[in-house]
């Protein structure tokens, strides 16, 4: 933004001595920065309130009479810019600028913060020719024709903007407006050649002013008129095709016409013999002709009745003959097929090769293949015949070799008794059972193990897939002829037998038990530990969803710890969750969080449990949107308790958006463990403030946003603002905002926490969604308590300013004389004597436009 400095005399001196020389220029080497805040004026040498001076500055010219400059200061030095100007080499205040307090600050310098000031100044009256600045290059002028710099983008293909550039979604519906067409000009160009010039016959049809139900007819060359369609006119171009135009004729149809009256046509010669229609003149013709060659016709047709054996019905009878026939069709006989012939009936395909005989051959009879051997063969000595396999529909026998009741026999005698005997080959399943053993268990296989299960349907003996090892579920017996006779007690009895064993290991690695081992052998033990999921989640997220593989319907569940980093690298934190002894998944946990990131009740995390397709969910709730969390989730299973360990491998997570509602979920409870986790950096201001218990305040974290604090030092206290009534810029305190903003309802009425959107007119902008928070003003006001439904301040509305008063009272007075005196009129004024002080009066020490008490005057800060 260009600004109107003020260019002192002393200023422009120097600028114009410059310019007569034309040799010394004149260059700014440092811009001074002040508190002050101000209408300057030319007269001016200095700053009023000069608090830093600056040399890490750079410019140049950009216009003839526009300089473009840009200050820069790292230093961790806290001040506020009201006022700055520009320093030459010479040391002369050249240019000075500054505005009002109502318009607040131009700028404010922060601890860990650098401030980088770059403006357009204006110099009234004078050029820039003779102005240079050191040699520091880090400027960024505004980008021009000729000057490459900073451009600002537009977002809007309606702007007449010479200054600014399109940004890249306007230039894409720039793009998509021209059919994504990079040769759009030559392509309308060629569209444009094709079309019709602009010539004097569409000039005298476009000035015609055509209504509905009007025709265009030429009167001359390039001359039109109008005239009203016809009510028949319209029909005629409204049919749709040529039988609809017909019936607005009157006309018959070509096809199947129906005549009426006594239509005509020509008369065709006798020896015609085509389509021609014949009128009634040519069939008499053609009768006459008939009878004339009569006895020679009959004669031919005493020979067709001959023919046909005299018969009046011939027709009637050889129908009847047809009916007694088989179609070629097929159908139905009533009688037997006799054949003497061997081969019955042929089995054709679609494309007609033979693929089998109805056969006979005189002492057999039945089915041959397609070769012509015996496929079923019946014979006249009443036995049955089989060539190859007899093959049945899973009801009967299936793929057995029949040799007669021998075959059969043969078959049987391959099959295992229901009482028991020996196999040579393998039994192979597809369900899970395999094998009953008479209601005490089964041999079982569910997809990711196979063994037995004993009588209660829990795993006894697992044998993982893949390599996964064995899982011996309960305690392990030996029979007293294990590991050279020593008795097994379970692993405890293994373990008291290495004891006494020489040279044995002292740790689990030492027997190879390490990593992926160790936790496969210690179910074992009765107990284990298992990591069940590792998250990173990129991106920035407000919760993740856990999908264990936990039965929904376990009655016992393990202890889950939860540990990593909430946001970012910076927020550690410890999660425990605990379920209460045999109350299953739904009995909800209890959840214990340490760490520095926010706990609950203050937008933090928070536990939430949901089941899907039989297992047990858990949601991580942040309470707002994080950056990049990392969490790594473990299982402790006690020894008997917890399940299957099987249960806590193969989980999986997605991030979760708090517009997804997940139904039927419950929140678990939550308590927060206070550990040096969750207080962070901030016993660095505890020990700062002399382990006072304001210092402890703070560590506690006591102070939450939006609570007044008083101090006796004329700056707020870090983490508070002046309670001065300014209005803040409200990303920059989002906590603030959330705690003190009034609410929609009262934004327009309230004396504090309302939005607006001028810091200089908060007032006057009010506005819900404005980006500033207008902070309580407590300089020199009293506070009063919120009424709060106490109707000792009833009808007040929150977040409200009140004026003074006093309340409605007598006082008590003695007099030695009259307390009145008469005057010319009756009743006069207070006599001369005056009054006599009653007990725990006291005469007026000083009075004032305001009513108070003794007091002091702390400065008024608010925690952020």
């Amino acid at each position: 933004m260009a600004l109107q400095v003020t260019i002192t005399n002393a200023g422009r001196a120097e600028i114009i001595a410059a310019e007569n020389t034309g040799t010394n220029k004149v260059t700014i080497v440092a811009v001074a920065f002040g508190t002050a805040r101000y209408t300057p004026t030319k007269g001016q040498t200095a700053l009023q309130a000069e608090v830093k001076r600056v040399s890490s500055i750079a410019g140049q010219a950009v216009a003839d009479d526009t300089l473009h400059v840009v200050a820069l200061d790292e230093s961790t030095d806290t001040y506020n810019v009201g006022e700055f100007g520009l320093i030459t080499d010479k040391g002369t205040l050249l240019a000075v600028y500054s505005h009002l307090p109502p318009e607040g600050w131009i700028i404010q310098k922060a601890p860990a913060s650098t401030l980088l000031l770059a403006t357009d100044i204006i110099l009234e009256s004078l050029g820039t020719a003779a102005i240079q600045f050191g040699d520091v290059a880090f400027i960024n002028p505004p980008a021009t024709t000729s000057v490459a710099g900073v451009v600002m983008l537009e977002d809007s293909l309606t702007s007449s903007s010479r200054t600014k550039a399109l940004t890249a979604l306007q230039g894409k519906r720039l793009f998509d407006a021209i059919g994504n067409d990079i040769t759009f000009s030559q392509t309308v160009s060629k569209a444009l050649a094709g079309k019709q010039p602009l010539d004097a016959t569409l000039t005298a049809l476009g000035a015609l002013n055509v209504l509905a139900d009007k025709l265009i007819y030429a009167t001359g060359a390039d001359s039109f008129n109008i005239t009203d369609f016809t009510a028949f006119a319209r029909l005629l171009l409204a049919a749709t095709d040529g039988a609809a135009a017909r019936q607005v004729l009157g006309a018959a149809p070509i096809n199947n016409a129906a005549l009426t009256g006594t239509p005509t046509v020509p008369t065709a010669p006798l020896a015609v013999s085509n389509q021609q229609a014949a009128n009634t003149e040519f069939v008499m013709r053609a009768i006459s002709a008939v009878i004339d060659s009569s006895p020679e016709s009959l004669n031919t047709l005493r020979e067709l009745a001959k023919a046909l054996g005299d018969d009046p019905n011939f027709a009637t009878t050889m129908l009847n003959a047809l009916a007694q026939k088989l179609g070629l069709a097929g159908g139905t006989m009533t009688g037997n097929i006799d054949s003497r012939a061997n081969s019955i009936i042929r089995a054709l395909n679609a494309s007609g090769a033979v693929v089998g005989h109805l056969y006979n051959d005189g002492t057999s009879f039945g089915l041959l293949d397609k070769l012509g051997q015996w496929a079923l063969r019946i014979s006249n000595e009443g036995y049955i015949d089989f060539t190859g396999e007899l093959r049945g529909d899973g009801g009967g026998l299936s793929n057995v070799p029949m040799s007669g009741i021998p075959g059969l026999i043969a078959a049987l005698a391959g099959k295992l008794a229901l009482s028991g005997g020996s196999m040579t080959g393998a039994i192979e399943s597809v369900s899970n059972l395999v094998i009953g053993i008479n209601g005490r268990g089964w041999v079982y296989h569910d997809g990711n193990g196979f063994g037995m299960v004993n009588d209660q349907g829990n795993w006894a003996v697992q044998v993982l897939r893949n390599g996964g090892g064995v899982v011996i579920g309960g305690v392990l017996h030996g029979n007293g002829a294990g590991l050279t006779g020593i008795p097994l007690a379970g692993v405890s009895g293994l373990l008291s037998a290495l004891e006494t064993k020489a040279n044995k290991a002292t740790t689990l690695a030492g027997y190879g038990i390490t990593d992926d081992l160790q936790w496969r052998t210690e179910p074992l033990t009765g107990k284990f530990t298992v990591e069940c999921l590792d998250i990173t989640q990129s991106g920035q997220e407000s919760g993740i969803l856990v999908r264990t593989k936990i039965p929904i319907d376990s009655t016992v569940m393990p202890h889950l710890t939860i540990k990593g980093c909430i946001n970012g690298y910076t927020s550690p934190f410890e999660m425990h969750l605990s379920w209460y002894f045999y109350e299953g998944a739904f009995y909800l946990p209890s959840v214990f969080i340490s760490g520095f990131y926010s706990p609950l009740g203050g937008g933090g995390v928070r536990v939430f449990l949901s089941h899907e397709n039989g297992l047990v969910n858990i949601r991580l709730d942040f309470g707002g949107i994080t950056y990049i969390p990392r969490l790594a989730i473990t299982a402790y299973k006690s020894a008997g308790y917890g399940g299957n360990y099987a249960w806590y491998t193969g989980w999986g997570h997605v991030p979760w958006s708090r517009e997804t509602a997940i139904g039927g979920e419950v929140l678990a409870s939550s308590h927060t463990v206070l550990s040096t986790a969750n207080t962070g950096a901030v016993f660095k201001n505890f020990v700062l403030a002399g382990g006072s218990a304001r210092g402890m305040r703070t560590v506690l974290d006591l102070e939450a946003p939006g609570t007044l604090i008083e101090t006796f030092s004329r700056t707020p206290p870090p983490g508070t603002l002046k309670a001065n009534g300014a209005a803040v810029w409200r990303a920059g305190y989002p906590d603030l905002d959330a705690a003190i903003y009034v609410g929609d309802a009262l934004n327009a009425t309230a004396a504090w926490g309302y939005r607006c959107t001028d810091p200089g007119n908060p007032t006057g902008t009010r506005s819900p969604s404005g980006v500033y928070l207008v902070l309580p003003d407590a300089r020199g006001e009293f506070r009063r308590g919120y009424d709060d439904g106490a109707n000792r301040d009833s009808g007040r509305e929150w977040a409200s300013w009140q004026d003074q008063s006093i309340q409605g009272h007598t006082h008590s007075g003695f007099t030695s004389t009259a307390f009145l005196q008469s005057g010319a009129g009756g009743i006069g004024g207070p006599a001369a004597q005056g009054l006599t002080n009653a007990t725990g009066a006291a005469s007026v020490v000083g009075t004032s436009g305001v009513t108070r008490p003794r007091n002091i005057n702390p400065l008024v800060c608010i925690r952020y």
